[in-house]
């Protein structure tokens, strides 16, 4: 199944309007958590131009898997995966 990482930021949606192939939800929600560590690492402090708020991941029928938060800076992420 094709999933979506759209970026959320107090500016609006990003889409992500390409996706990824994942066989299994779980190695999708897997990929959302390193991704959004990554997006925290990459913008800890960017001058203020833009504030990231969350990673959505929506599978393609359109319906949402998890929205993970983005940390400025963090360097680890605890999460509680909501079931599925």
């Amino acid at each position: 199944m094709r999933y979506h990482f759209h970026i959320r930021s107090e500016r609006g949606l990003f889409p992500d309007d390409e996706g990824m192939e994942f066989d299994k939800e779980d190695t999708a929600r897997a990929e959302a958590l390193k991704s959004t560590l990554e997006l925290a690492r990459e913008f800890p402090h960017n001058g203020g131009t833009i504030k990231l708020l969350s990673v959505d991941v929506v599978e393609q029928t359109g319906r949402l898997v998890l929205s993970l938060p983005i940390y400025p800076g963090a360097d680890s992420m605890v999460a509680t995966l909501p079931a599925h």
